[in-house]
């Protein structure tokens, strides 16, 4: 799906424009041919129990539009547009754009994850289909096609995309230690026929109202993140995400965060370090990380 689909409402006339290398592999009309939108197809898509996508959206099943549905002058068969396409008027566009980036979403308004969903008219229409496993489950593989596997692995997620078949549903696992830890080793995806439940975790555990389980204070902060329960914290200094360590470490001294997480940059992975503050919804927790995270650094 592609921004324009966004944008475009039925009626709009609208342009071939395609990328070379897209056209030298898929073919298609000439550019400049002329068509009119009459719609967007619908698809449905699963909202897990974790991850960052609850930031915006409650565990479920959605149902959404997404690209839009184009009849080519000259032919009477909706295609989808895709990225093959533009405005014919650039005007229209341009005014498009300006109600896009100005809808009041609240305080969400700067986030364009949740600017999208609003415009493809992202709706909830059920809950999550059961499944025998829960993401942070920890199991034991009980098949034959693998040789040698680790003794424990965590349920990492579950691929809500593949459909259910004869073996059940399909998961993302992750190898572990006997603590329970990332072991760091791989992951794998296995189906229900051959998982075995050695203990429930946290996500299972909190739904349904059973304590939670951690090995340290790690895994507390661990948790929150995986639960989303936390958010990033801007640098005043440049309105961005990113930190040097010395602006990160004052930030936390200051208490305006409660700790930094390091990713790498799209270069060279030693030289490109991006540092990010985040602040956990939870502030007794997040104190306790941010003392934690001071002493570290002997701060």
């Amino acid at each position: 799906m592609s921004f324009n689909d966004n944008l475009v409402r039925v009626g709009d006339r609208v342009v071939v424009k395609m990328d070379p290398e897209a056209r030298h592999w898929r073919g298609g009309l000439p550019d400049g041919t002329l068509g009119y939108v009459i719609g967007r197809n619908v698809y449905h898509t699963y909202e897990g129990r974790c991850g960052n996508g609850l930031h915006f959206r409650k565990p479920g099943l959605y149902s959404a539009e997404g690209t839009a549905l184009i009849v080519w002058d000259g032919t009477n068969k909706a295609v989808p547009g895709g990225y093959d396409y533009d405005f014919a008027d650039r005007n229209l566009y341009d005014e498009r754009v300006k109600y896009y980036r100005s809808f009041d979403l609240g305080e969400r308004n700067n986030c364009c994850i949740a600017r999208g969903d609003h415009f493809s008219k992202m709706t909830r229409i059920a809950d999550l289909p059961d499944t025998q496993f829960w993401e942070d489950d920890i199991i034991r593989y009980t098949g034959d096609d693998f040789k040698k596997m680790p003794k424990l692995l965590r349920v990492h997620h579950v691929n809500w995309g593949w459909d259910k078949d004869d073996r059940g549903w399909c998961y993302g696992v992750e190898w572990i230690d006997d603590d329970g830890a990332y072991a760091r080793c791989g992951s794998t995806n296995l189906h229900d026929n051959t998982m075995e439940l050695v203990r429930r975790g946290n996500v299972w555990n909190e739904a349904h109202g059973e304590k939670l389980i951690f090995r340290d204070l790690a895994h507390e902060v661990q948790f929150e993140q995986l639960m989303s329960r936390y958010d990033e914290v801007r640098n005043p200094r440049t309105k961005l995400y990113s930190w040097t360590k010395e602006e990160a470490l004052g930030a936390i001294k200051s208490g305006l965060g409660h700790g930094l997480t390091v990713g790498f940059g799209p270069l060279d992975m030693l030289s490109n370090l991006r540092i990010s503050i985040m602040k956990l919804h939870n502030d007794e927790i997040g104190q306790r990380a941010r003392e934690a995270t001071m002493k570290g650094f002997g701060i």
